[in-house]
């Protein structure tokens, strides 16, 4: 079974502003607003990000998968749209949530779709021949084909959280639209993870599941507690949860 590696390191999110939006809005006019909103957004790159990429495609390499691996402007939207149920899809960038802290009005609408906006994933911009923004929404990441997909890998930054849906019930968070799209399970982040300590996890993480041949929620735990003894602050290691099987 191939392993598809996906790599999407350019851009994070430590900054974000935005102005006052309406609410009520129709659906078009939610899009249209989000897509102002991502506009005054500032990003910087992951310098781990290379590393943590090569680590990874060595360990599926010798774990006999297929590999994958995209990187700088090959890492699209498109691209990862024309990825169909992969084994393994592993994606490093900055995910971000809008919400209170980051002091954004958030979209809150009649239209039912504003808060599969509010999480997102950066991508490379460059991919004007198909008309990608380089902005991977929930939205978005529900319409994927990830059917026979394993485990999804989500190396960002709060890519667990989300937005509370208007009847209060439950939450639009990357990993829920992961899952929804197929995926069996989804590894994922609470809040902004440091980018040398999510790399040094995420080998561990790939050396006990793949190599060591724990299982997957085992080999999750165990990478925890391994750099829990080099970084005793759970900050660096307990923002990681896995959901699903």
């Amino acid at each position: 079974i191939p392993l598809e590696e996906t790599r999407f390191s350019k851009f994070s999110n430590d900054n974000l502003f935005a102005s006052n939006i309406k609410e009520n809005r129709s659906a078009s006019e939610d899009i249209e607003a989000f897509y102002k909103l991502h506009n005054r957004l500032v990003f910087v790159n992951l310098p781990f990000t290379e590393e943590e990429s090569s680590k990874i495609t060595k360990i599926g390499i010798n774990a006999n998968l297929s590999v994958k691996n995209y990187t700088k402007n090959d890492c699209s939207e498109s691209n990862i749209k024309l990825t169909h149920s992969p084994s393994i899809l592993h994606i490093a960038t900055h995910g971000y949530v809008l919400n209170k802290n980051d002091s954004i009005t958030i979209f809150q609408s009649k239209s039912g779709i504003s808060n599969l906006f509010n999480s997102s994933l950066i991508l490379s911009e460059y991919d004007k021949n198909l008309k990608e923004d380089g902005i991977l929404t929930a939205y978005e990441i529900m319409q994927l084909n990830l059917k026979n997909t394993e485990l999804v890998v989500l190396s960002a930054c709060e890519t667990a959280n989300g937005q509370t849906e208007l009847n209060g019930n439950s939450s639009n968070s990357l990993q829920k639209a992961f899952r929804l799209a197929g995926a069996k399970a989804v590894l994922a982040s609470k809040w902004k993870v440091p980018d040398k300590q999510t790399q040094e996890l995420m080998v561990e993480f790939y050396t006990n599941w793949l190599e060591k041949k724990m299982t997957k929620h085992k080999a999750l735990q165990q990478a925890q507690l391994t750099l829990s003894k080099k970084y005793p602050e759970p900050y660096y290691w307990a923002a990681w949860v896995l959901y699903g099987e």
